[in-house]
């Protein structure tokens, strides 16, 4: 399914009219599917590396970026803080090299001074659906319809203050997501907690 044909369905799962709806937007709905295949990307397993560089210990992220997967200078992997309670590194002098990620876009490097080319692997979203013709080419065509016939049908309950419906809808794409994982051999993509 593309674009346009997801809209059309998702109008009418909520019985709106495909060709002038009233009840979600054109644009609403755009969002609600796109939301939907990056929902989805955990279980896709998109990943990608980009070469950055690094001006005052920092750096910008890409637009597509979700997760960091492993951060390199040249060859030497740098080690991962979560928070910066967790920072071994005290100056550039160091031969210990780590970089944290904060919630602004960025990437902060600590340690030594980087040698060489620094690269980023790290887990990206798909490509955001614009036009009508754009196509979620990495989810298997078999999935397509449970984006507006489910995690659409979910938002919209949500909308109308319907919570129950909500969270029976948001557990069938739960499973969803969980399928996804498994015909992309993807055994699992939930976080570990630690108590």
């Amino acid at each position: 399914m593309n674009l346009q044909e997801m809209r059309v369905r998702g109008w009418q799962v909520i019985d709106d009219n495909p060709d002038n709806p009233v009840e979600v937007s054109k644009e609403l709905m755009t969002a609600w599917i796109n939301d939907a295949v990056i929902d989805l990307s955990e279980a896709l397993q998109v990943t990608k590396s980009i070469t950055l560089i690094i001006n005052n210990g920092s750096a910008w992220l890409p637009d597509d970026y979700l997760e960091a997967i492993k951060a390199y200078d040249d060859t030497y992997e740098l080690k991962r803080l979560f928070t910066l309670h967790d920072k071994t590194v005290t100056d550039d002098t160091t031969d210990a090299a780590e970089y944290f990620i904060p919630n602004d876009g960025t990437i902060q490097v600590f340690g030594k001074t980087l040698r060489g080319t620094f690269k980023l692997h790290y887990r990206a979203a798909p490509d955001t659906l614009v036009n009508d013709a754009d196509i979620p080419e990495l989810l298997p065509r078999r999935f397509h319809h449970f984006v507006p016939e489910v995690y659409v049908k979910a938002q919209y309950s949500l909308k109308n203050g319907r919570s129950n419906t909500y969270r029976a809808f948001m557990s069938m794409w739960e499973d969803i997501r969980l399928e996804v994982a498994a015909a992309q051999g993807v055994s699992s993509f939930e976080q570990e907690v630690y108590w």
